[in-house]
């Protein structure tokens, strides 16, 4: 969205989104097709990782009730998914052309505009026959629908406003709202709409700047204060985002842009627009959520957990503190999902995932390492400390027996241990001693905490930890 104030293209825009969510799946590939003004056929607006031969041939594609995913979701103005392109009637006659890229599932999303019309679609190709979970849904839709918010708003810059009646149909449409503020007088006078959005009376629509302040949050009046000091007569833009606090206790998020005018080089007058982008920054605040938890268990995914462990060893070095390692392996998993399915396997792991989180301290991480092994990272922690709370995560796991999809299962983890002294270890000797108690674990008959101190310093020749990272 920042690059849509910076002036970037649509394209430009929608290749940024395509890549983003491109990198939080990155066994999949995304593709937002246009609609064109008569809406009957879709054209590309981004190929993702997409071949480009592949956008070719399906450029100007026809929308029909039952043409693959995309051609149907426009048509339908509903979500279509296909989990097996080489069995789905609606990809028949071209399912061999499709595979040949190596696609074998495709979810497709429209993209709707503020009146639910269609303007496009995105959608979500994968490389093996594929049924998306709920959490995997709720990213294609908030995919599509800040799609949607981009390719509405770089369409309305590009049109001029004729009349005030169109303004008015604008204003409703876009939840925007106009206003003039007079600087000498520091009064605001704001339209109906925007008075409406900000909770006022139908008749209060001139509001004082001490009024204007009370409504902004405290946080962000500083950066309003900012962007109205950096307008010049050199420089007349006025551009922030704000929220404000109404009448009724809620909270809306606001993106203002204004023109300033000025006399003897002083202020004396700004006009300008606000929208409303609450249900903007909610979806990317929801997009970021997801980009950094395990989709399965709702803990911190691999990366999210690598990225808090740094910082956390960072912290430690600055304090002069020890960190706590564990590395968790449940004990024959495989067996779960060979015996039960993975319906059954799926259940465990996110049980497991819950019991671990209660058994560990609340400022303690916890993150998904992959599969059926957990990361989890122990702030300011000797080692009786991560003796203790590895013993307690062991049993909160094994005492129990577990129903999965109506099943009843036991199941117990092998832990491996460490406490990291930034002033002596490097990280990756940390995670490295770590995994090798859990291998000490597994050889013990499983079901039991092995503690182990790192070896190396950081004076020694340290190891490539990308088979970690990887």
């Amino acid at each position: 969205m920042d690059r849509m104030n910076g002036g970037a293209s649509l394209r430009e825009v929608l290749d940024i989104l395509t890549r983003s969510i491109e990198a939080m799946a990155p066994e999949c590939f995304c593709t937002v097709m246009l609609l064109d003004k008569e809406g009957k056929r879709l054209w590309e607006g981004s190929r993702g990782g997409l071949p480009e031969e592949y956008m070719r041939a399906i450029n100007g594609l026809a929308i029909g009730p039952e043409v693959g995913a995309c051609g149907s979701a426009a048509y339908r103005n509903e979500t279509v998914v296909v989990e097996d392109i080489s069995t789905d009637p609606r990809f028949a006659p071209v399912k061999d052309f499709v595979m040949s890229f190596g696609l074998m599932a495709c979810w497709s999303v429209p993209i709707a505009g503020l009146n639910q019309q269609v303007l496009g679609t995105f959608a979500l190709y994968h490389r093996r026959p594929a049924k998306p979970r709920e959490r995997e849904l709720k990213i294609v839709e908030a995919a599509a629908q800040l799609a949607a918010n981009a390719i509405e708003r770089l369409r309305a810059t590009e049109r001029q406003k004729e009349n005030e009646e169109r303004i008015a149909l604008a204003e409703k449409a876009a939840f925007l709202g106009i206003w003039e503020l007079d600087v000498s007088l520091g009064i605001l006078t704001l339209s109906q709409e925007l008075a409406a959005q900000a909770g006022l009376a139908d008749a209060a629509h001139q509001i004082s700047m001490s009024q204007l302040r009370s409504m902004i949050y405290a946080d962000d009046w500083p950066a309003v204060v900012t962007a109205m000091r950096d307008a010049s007569p050199e420089s007349t833009r006025f551009h922030a985002e704000f929220r404000i606090v109404l009448f009724n206790g809620l909270i809306r998020w606001l993106r203002t842009q204004a023109n300033v005018e000025f006399a003897d080089k002083r202020a004396k007058r700004m006009i300008g627009v606000s929208v409303d982008i609450t249900r903007e920054k909610e979806m990317l605040e929801e997009l970021h959520f997801l980009a950094a938890h395990d989709g399965l268990t709702g803990i911190w995914n691999r990366k999210a957990i690598f990225d808090l462990m740094h910082r956390e060893l960072e912290m430690a070095a600055r304090l002069g503190t020890t960190t706590g390692l564990m590395m968790l392996d449940l004990d024959h998993f495989k067996d779960v999902n060979d015996t039960y399915g993975h319906p059954a396997g799926d259940a465990v792991l996110r049980e497991s995932a819950r019991r671990l989180q209660q058994a560990v301290r609340s400022y303690d991480l916890v993150g998904r390492y992959g599969g059926e092994e957990f990361l989890v990272v122990l702030p300011h922690c000797d080692r009786g400390q991560v003796e203790e709370c590895a013993e307690r995560v062991r049993a909160a796991i094994a005492e129990e027996q577990w129903v999965a999809e109506g099943v009843p299962i036991r199941i117990s983890a092998s832990i491996g241990a460490t406490v990291v002294d930034p002033s002596e270890n490097a990280e990756h000797e940390g995670l490295v001693t770590a995994d090798a108690a859990l291998y000490d674990a597994k050889t013990r008959g499983r079901n039991c905490v092995v503690y182990r101190v790192p070896q190396h310093s950081r004076r020694e020749s340290q190891r490539d930890l990308s088979q970690h990272l990887q």
